[in-house]
């Protein structure tokens, strides 16, 4: 199966580097594109999706990705995905480009923004408390005011996105840490059963990590001379 590449090519303007394009518009003007947001498709750009109404599974990487309503989607460029427009979701979604992000480094100084699959907590859905969900809509709105302005600046532009961005990061990155904590607490939990019942068969740390389907890593220790 061929998979077709999408490249950047914003309504607003030629010059842009990011758009805003609201879910539902999806929906009407998929007949009228030149592929099937429905079918998988590689990006040529970086998109947050953001779900208002609705639920499905968004195709990310030969994955089903369920979500609901108040979640975010994380898409970084050259990842295969297709919609899931069966339910018909409300939201919007950002489409953004390289350059669009590196010019907020440039200007701000700050890294806002990096391919999430490059995140060793990878998880691409989202859907943060329902007070940064309020912010979130808020600032999606001024977003996508400023860039059809018939004037916009894009300083403004680059500052709402960055605004949007870190709050849900800053609640992302809290989510994550509790997960992985949890994640730790069973991973001990279990491997004290393991003690408890085999200990007397089996000494070899490496063993137990098999069990545990985690990396088995000997310390080393130095001994000093007398």
């Amino acid at each position: 199966m061929s998979i077709p590449h999408i490249k950047f090519n914003p309504s607003v303007s030629s010059e842009s580097l990011i758009e805003v394009i609201d879910l539902g518009d999806l929906h009407g003007r998929r007949k009228a594109l030149d592929h099937s947001p429905e079918k998988p498709h590689r990006m040529g750009f970086h998109m947050l999706i953001y779900i208002e109404e609705g639920k499905g599974a968004h195709f990310l990487d030969f994955t089903r990705r369920q979500y609901v309503s108040g979640s975010f989607i994380f898409i970084s460029k050259n990842q295969i995905n297709a919609f899931d427009l069966s339910n018909r979701p409300q939201g919007k979604a950002i489409l953004f480009t390289d350059d669009f992000v590196n010019r907020i480094q440039e200007s701000m100084e700050m890294p806002v923004f990096s391919p999430v699959y490059l995140d060793n907590n990878y998880s691409p859905v989202f859907r943060p408390s329902k007070s940064v969900q309020h912010s979130s809509k808020n600032l999606l709105s001024e977003i996508e005011k400023e860039i059809q302005h018939g004037t916009p600046n894009s300083l403004v532009v680059m500052f709402l996105f960055s605004s949007l961005f870190l709050i849900i990061e800053r609640e992302r990155g809290k989510a994550l840490k509790r997960v992985s904590g949890k994640n730790r607490n069973k991973k001990v939990e279990h491997f004290i059963e393991l003690l408890e019942n085999q200990f007397t068969q089996s000494r070899n740390a490496s063993e137990y990590a098999d069990q545990l389907h985690i990396t088995y890593k000997p310390i080393k220790i130095s001994r000093k001379k007398s």
